[in-house]
């Protein structure tokens, strides 16, 4: 069962057509490579996987499971950041989630705000809501996966 299936999807640009009629699919373990020359639409097309642009024409599936990320080619690096940095940075919002979990875990265990049963209910309700999002977002296993794409990219710890 793919994971990705795209069917007669096209984009334009203004009356520039960059592509037509592209259909692929992509399964669970397949290995994809995009190349094309400059101006081909490479980018753009991921830009599409990755829910950052609108396709004008066709249709495109993504398994309920699926998540795309996309990381721009615009050299945007900041010069003191290690390139594990760099992708880390790809999940800021995630790591925001992670500080405010942590917050609110310290905020949960004061015995004051124990004491207060309704505040300490709004606060459990957040950390919950907010768990459930981190967790569904791959809060648990980002870092892991940065550190498997660098691994399998050959850069070394």
């Amino acid at each position: 069962m793919p994971i990705v299936s795209l069917s007669q999807v096209g984009k334009s640009f203004g009356a520039e057509r960059i592509f037509a009629q592209v259909n692929f699919q992509i399964n669970e373990h397949d290995r994809i490579g995009l190349v094309g020359p400059n101006g081909a639409g490479k980018s753009t097309m991921l830009n599409i996987l990755a829910g950052r642009e609108q396709e004008d024409e066709g249709t495109i599936a993504v398994a309920r499971s699926t998540r795309i990320g996309y990381l721009a080619q615009m050299v945007d690096f900041q010069p003191h950041n290690t390139l594990r940095e760099e992708m880390l940075s790809v999940f800021a919002e995630l790591r925001v989630w992670e500080q405010e979990l942590h917050a609110l875990a310290q905020e949960m265990a004061v015995p004051m705000i124990q004491e207060d049963s309704q505040l300490h209910a709004q606060l459990l309700a957040r950390y919950d809501d907010l768990q459930m999002r981190y967790e569904h977002g791959g809060g648990y296993t980002y870092e892991n996966r940065v550190e498997q794409v660098l691994d399998g990219l050959g850069f070394t710890r």
